[in-house]
């Protein structure tokens, strides 16, 4: 449960606190807002690390292209 609650990017307080709830079922049995906050924040974090790899891509475009 600990593992699968890491996995859907869950904090270690998080984790705490749905243990301190009792949601040890396989599904979590996480609370629908507590869900959509946590879409949320993985969506986000997903956005960042998309901009990130775009910005890199161009470095290295830039970089190959002054090699070349």
């Amino acid at each position: 449960m600990i593992l699968k609650a890491k996995q859907l990017g869950f904090t270690l307080t998080e984790i705490r606190e749905i243990l301190a709830r009792g949601d040890c079922e396989a599904d979590l049995n996480l609370p629908t807002d507590q869900i959509v906050a946590q879409i949320g924040h993985l969506e986000r974090q997903l956005n960042s690390v998309e901009a990130a790899l775009a910005e890199l891509r161009r470095v290295q475009a830039r970089a190959i292209g002054a090699a070349a």
